[in-house]
């Protein structure tokens, strides 16, 4: 609130809000994200065997983020508006 005041902004509101975002199986979502990021070549030239252990430890760390069955991520989103 304060950073929209001292650019000189009036009437602000904040708003903040709990989220949960599904997202897709954990296999599945770990190398979706694996093959977005600079990780995707060192990925790649890892054997099969490797990459079966990244994706079973990785997994295994996400179970206690798995709500009712779905894989989710939790957020705090914050939204901020003012008039000038």
């Amino acid at each position: 609130e304060g950073l929209l005041r001292d650019a000189g902004f009036e009437a602000v509101a904040v708003q903040r809000q709990a989220k949960k975002l599904p997202l897709p199986a954990a296999g599945e979502f770990l190398w979706q994200y694996v093959h977005s990021t600079p990780l995707a070549g060192a990925v790649a030239a890892a054997d099969p065997e490797q990459r079966a252990a990244i994706e079973r430890d990785t997994c295994a760390h996400w179970h206690k983020h798995v709500v009712d069955g779905t894989l989710t991520l939790g957020l705090e989103i914050t939204t901020a508006i003012g008039q000038r």
